[in-house]
Order: C-alpha cells, then structure tokens, then sequence
C-alpha cells in the first residue's frame, strides 16, 4: 500500500508541477510580448522624430552665397514654435537640431520641436 500512495503523491506533484511550468511559461511570453510592444512603439517614436528633424532642416536653412555656410530662416522657425532659442551644428556629424525652451524645464525632454509627444524630445 505505501508504494500506492507514493505514486500518487508523485502524480500530483507533477500535475502541480506541470501547472507551475504552464503558468510561468505564459506569463514569460507576456512579459517578452511587451517587451517587444515597447521596443517597437520607441523605435517607431525614434524614426518619427527623425523624420520630423529632417523636414524641419530642409524648410528652415537657407544656404548662403559662401561655400559651406548655412543660415537659419529664424522668421519660418519662429512661425513654427516660438520656443526656439538657436540651432546647433556639429560638422561632419549628425548634429543638427533646433535648441527650443520653455518655463517648464521637463516640457521638450519628451516633445518634439513642434510640440508633439514622442520619445526623442528636443535639444
């Protein structure tokens, strides 16, 4: 009779077991499902934004009579976010956005320069 009883014991354990194993598999696949929303919609926020910026510099620079200077159309920038401030460059980089503030020192960290919401925000 003992060994009955063992075998049934080792049954029910691996049921419990075999529900365990079910549970944490499926809430392991909805925490990597997330993971990849999330990774996805900032990816999708990030070319958005890119896609924005370049707009954005293709309207507001004037090129200028002088070889490699451009000029900034501050009068376009300014009909467009009367926050902006300046625009920074760096040569041979990739460097090249419009500097905007605002009285709420957190407002661009997470808007773009037209005051869309999106993860890149605004220099």
């Amino acid at each position: 009779m003992p060994e009955n009883s063992e075998k049934k014991t080792k049954k029910v354990l691996s049921k419990k077991g075999k529900i365990a194993i079910d549970i944490l598999l499926t809430v392991s696949l909805c925490v990597a499902a997330f993971s990849g929303y999330k990774l996805v919609s900032g990816l999708i926020g990030y070319k958005q934004a890119d896609e924005k910026y370049d707009t954005l510099k293709s309207e507001a620079k004037e090129t200028a009579q002088t070889a490699n200077v451009s000029s900034i159309d501050w009068n376009y920038l300014a009909s467009q976010n009367a926050n902006v401030a300046a625009w920074i460059t760096l040569p041979d980089s990739v460097i090249d956005y419009p500097v905007t503030y605002s009285d709420d020192n957190s407002y661009y960290l997470d808007h773009l320069f037209d005051g869309t919401s999106n993860y890149a925000g605004c220099v």
